[in-house]
């Protein structure tokens, strides 16, 4: 039962640790709010349904307020988190969990959104938010296409970077972000895309009631729901995904000793050399091949043209790469059922 002690295990903690732990802290609570932000402000009071669980609170919003919702909801999913993808990454789920629905609601019903909508709007009356966190219908039917669109974008780059910084802090911002990890985490699937398509999904089912409720500005707003759940989908892409990728480029060159002189040297990267044999010409000929970091790719190529112009050179974009001079893979099937069984079965068996 020791994996369940917390004392001990921040007992057993290095300074390094001590500090990786608290930036991923940091991480989490600045994506939250910025999430937060993006939702409270942009998305929610326009109606503008991109997904998550504030998109599933807007299509509830005629039973619940939308903070309600999403307070229900967060902590749903929070608890398939803990028993899917384990107790540390629920560790710092469960931060955001409790920051996000409490600054939602900061936002809805402390009159902060709506000095910032008034600004949006430049309207001479002051307009108010309604009871489930929403303008009134009447209102929002008057907005420009233009502003409603604007707010869209502005909502799902602010939702897709703070998603992207809890993730990159280890974390969820406890919404349905923890199913395109658990899917990713058994089908090996890319985030960002089922992320979009998770979103893509609420947003299907907003713009059918819409139709079938024939309401006609509301399905407007679904539209740029999407457009809202793309720009989330790319700011993932961008901030989370560029990060855990890399590329590896396969060399076949006569001056294959210069490139693993480059990249130990330049790059401080180790290289792998392979005897290949060519399949038209029957030649003896080593292939290097080095990976590095997306932001090394131009630096990687100018070299390559620089050393050996002519050599024979594929690029490769991987997923996850693993190892010394990359993150460390840790292991991803350990889930908190599968502890309490090992743990209950230890201690049957003492």
């Amino acid at each position: 039962m020791d994996k369940f002690n917390i004392k001990k295990y921040f007992k057993n903690l290095t300074k390094k640790d001590i500090l990786k732990f608290f930036s991923n802290i940091f991480l989490v609570v600045i994506g939250t709010f910025i999430l937060s932000l993006g939702s409270g402000v942009f998305l929610v009071p326009f109606s503008i349904v991109s997904g998550g669980v504030t998109g599933i609170g807007i299509l509830l919003s005629d039973f619940l307020p939308v903070d309600i919702s999403a307070f229900i909801f967060t902590w749903g999913l929070f608890l398939l988190g803990l028993i899917f993808l384990g107790f540390k990454f629920s560790l710092t789920t469960l931060l955001s969990s409790i920051i996000y629905p409490s600054l939602l609601s900061i936002f809805l019903r402390t009159g902060l959104a709506e000095e910032i909508i008034n600004l949006i709007l430049d309207s001479d009356t002051f307009v108010s938010l309604g009871s489930n966190g929403a303008l009134d219908p009447t209102i929002i039917s008057e907005v420009p296409i233009g502003t409603l669109l604007i707010c869209g974008i502005i909502g799902g780059a602010c939702t897709g970077i703070g998603c992207s910084l809890t993730f990159l802090g280890g974390g969820s911002t406890g919404g349905v972000d923890i199913l395109s990890f658990i899917l990713n985490k058994f089908f090996g699937i890319k985030q960002s895309i089922l992320f979009f398509s998770v979103d893509a999904t609420i947003v299907g089912i907003g713009l059918i009631l819409d139709i079938v409720n024939k309401h006609s500005f509301n399905f407007l707003a679904g539209l740029v729901g999407i457009i809202s759940a793309f720009i989330c989908s790319v700011m993932v892409d961008l901030v989370y995904v560029s990060k855990q990728g890399a590329y590896m480029v396969d060399i076949i060159s006569d001056k294959y000793e210069e490139f693993i002189k480059y990249s130990s040297e330049v790059l401080d990267r180790s290289s792998t050399v392979f005897d290949v044999v060519g399949g038209y010409s029957k030649e003896n000929k080593k292939m290097v091949r080095i990976t590095f970091n997306k932001r090394e790719l131009m630096q990687v190529k100018d070299a390559i043209a620089k050393i050996d112009k002519n050599a024979f050179v594929t690029f490769t974009q991987t997923m996850l790469v693993g190892g010394e001079g990359f993150n460390k893979i840790q292991e991803s099937r350990n889930n908190t059922i599968k502890n309490l069984q090992k743990a209950l079965k230890n201690k049957k068996n003492d």
